[in-house]
C-alpha cells in the first residue's frame, strides 16, 4: 500500500478497529516533486480481517455541534455490540447508516469500500 493523500485506511480483526500505519506521501499528481519513491507498506490479512477504505467526506460529517465523526471510534463500537464477525457489506452499510444519523446534512461525498482476503481452499 502508499499513501498518497488519502484517508489512513483501516483494518478490522478480531472485533477490533485501527488504523493503518503508513508513510505518508505527496498526493497524486504530485509524485514528480519527490526526491524519493515513495515507499509501500505491506500488511498480512488473515481470513475474516477487513481494511476499510473511505473518503474524507466520512470523517469531516460533522454533527450538530461541529464534532467531526469519529470513524475509528465509531466502529470499535459496532464491532463490540455486533453478535459474531461483521462482514465487509455489513461495515458498509454501518458506516454510511451510521454517518447519516450523526450528520443529518453533508457537505461532501460519502464513500466507504470494504475487502476482506478470500478464504483458503484448506478452510
Amino acid at each position: 500500500m502508499l499513501d498518497r493523500g488519502h484517508q489512513p485506511l483501516l483494518t478490522v480483526r478480531h472485533g477490533t478497529a485501527s488504523v493503518v500505519e503508513t508513510e505518508h506521501s505527496l498526493p497524486l499528481g504530485m509524485g514528480d516533486l519527490l526526491t524519493a519513491p515513495p515507499r509501500s507498506v505491506t500488511l498480512p490479512l488473515s481470513p475474516g480481517d477487513i481494511l476499510l477504505a473511505y473518503s474524507d467526506g466520512v470523517t469531516e460529517a460533522r454533527d450538530s455541534t461541529g464534532t467531526f465523526y469519529p470513524l475509528c471510534e465509531r466502529l470499535q463500537d459496532h464491532c463490540a455490540d455486533s453478535a459474531g464477525p461483521v462482514s465487509p457489506t455489513g461495515l458498509v452499510t454501518f458506516v454510511e447508516e451510521d454517518v447519516a444519523r450523526w450528520a443529518p446534512t453533508l457537505s461532501d461525498d460519502l464513500v466507504a469500500i470494504a475487502f476482506q482476503p478470500a478464504p483458503s481452499d484448506d478452510e
